[in-house]
């Protein structure tokens, strides 16, 4: 499990390594994907978004501002009467402790504030930019790259894990192998040790 202390680390760092720009920088999560009227897709979050931030909740955004070591979050408010049916969803106050944010806004106050960093730069990764708003940049997509290339004690046991547990849900499906088992078979054991292992993807 990765530390939020870690996450911090890695967004200072980001940061630091646009020290010397009049630039912010805004990054995007994913949002719900509508599978029909009232039901949706397995939400699945931003790899960057998350090697960032460490949320895994859909419709959050952050902007980092390296002048002045700044993490602001938004996110859309909870909503109780809804809640009713998709489960209980931290409140903007409980984000803000949760992830370790200098500030915190409902989402539709992104422009807003953004417009209060009118003279620098809103720089993202290319295709995520928002018209009128941010604009794409190899040097921030190049710069995370190359930061997560050097991997933590703690990101080096996640790896070890997920290998670990690779290997022992491929011994369950060669166990299970044999004529006239298909493939769909083998797929669901393939997820059901993934579920009940807690590994979602």
């Amino acid at each position: 499990m990765i530390a939020p202390q870690e996450y911090a680390e890695r967004r200072q760092k980001l940061m630091d390594s646009f020290s010397g720009s009049n630039g912010i920088i805004f990054l995007q999560g994913n949002k719900h994907v509508a599978r029909n009227v009232d039901t949706n897709y397995e939400f699945r979050q931003d790899s960057t978004f998350r090697y960032l931030t460490g949320i895994d909740l859909p419709d959050v955004s952050v902007v980092l501002v390296p002048s002045e070591r700044k993490y602001i979050l938004f996110a859309v408010p909870s909503k109780p009467k809804r809640e009713v049916w998709t489960g209980k969803k931290p409140s903007l106050q409980e984000l803000k402790e949760l992830y370790g944010a200098d500030e915190v806004y409902p989402a539709r106050k992104i422009g807003a504030v953004l417009g209060n960093y009118k003279s620098k730069l809103s720089l993202t990764l290319p295709g995520k930019e928002r018209a009128g708003f941010t604009f794409p940049s190899k040097a921030l997509a190049q710069s995370i790259a190359y930061q997560r290339l050097v991997k933590s004690s703690a990101e080096v046991k996640e790896i070890e894990s997920a290998l670990e547990l690779t290997a022992k849900i491929f011994d369950k499906v060669m166990g299970a192998s044999k004529a006239g088992i298909n493939e769909r078979e083998l797929q669901a054991i393939i997820e059901y040790y993934h579920r009940v292992s807690g590994a979602t993807y």
